[in-house]
């Protein structure tokens, strides 16, 4: 492999591609449909997935914007966020992240090795637990933990749903959820 510099954007092609980031951290800012920019200094559009390297990475997205490839948080402290979308969000976990934290879908596709979740302003985004025996930890009025295995955080999350495993509620300290919890 070679190196860049100097490069203010990337564009895809018609067949599916994937953006890899630096090692040391990213953070992509999704825009709109494959597009958006990374670290706030490169643009990119026609790529359906995105990568992360070893360093914590965010993958944001504002209210519209969709990735329907792969997001893979690789190793890292992760985030998916949504955080500021007005319109509902749902995120669906479906596994274990291969490296740490969870798989699942939202945005119109994938991601993997997330460890932090992040609703936006609507008062109806939903989690969906995967098909596994979990514990959630409910420490404020949307937010909290998932566990199965490895742990995710979330917040700005108004309804939680169960996967088929078994799966306990847990409010902390009489904590009432502002939500739904099934």
């Amino acid at each position: 492999g070679g190196n860049f510099a100097s490069i203010g954007s990337f564009t895809g092609s018609s067949l599916v591609d994937t953006l890899v980031g630096i090692q040391s951290g990213n953070t992509f800012a999704i825009s709109s449909v494959h597009a958006g920019t990374v670290n706030g200094q490169v643009s990119f559009v026609s790529f359906e997935s995105l990568t992360g390297g070893a360093g914590n990475d965010i993958f944001s997205f504002v209210y519209g914007a969709t990735m329907s490839g792969r997001l893979d948080g690789q190793a890292g402290s992760d985030t998916l966020s949504f955080a500021g979308n007005s319109g509902s969000r749902a995120v669906v976990l479906t596994s274990t992240g291969d490296v740490d934290g969870f798989a699942g879908l939202a945005a119109g596709g994938s991601f993997s090795n997330i460890d932090i979740l992040l609703g936006g302003n609507s008062s109806a985004d939903s989690l969906t637990g995967a098909n596994l025996t979990a514990d959630w930890q409910i420490t404020s009025s949307t937010g909290g933990s998932y566990t199965s295995g490895n742990r995710l955080g979330f917040t700005g999350f108004e309804n939680l749903v169960g996967g088929t495993g078994a799966d306990d509620f847990m409010l902390v300290n009489g904590l009432t959820f502002a939500g739904k919890l099934d």
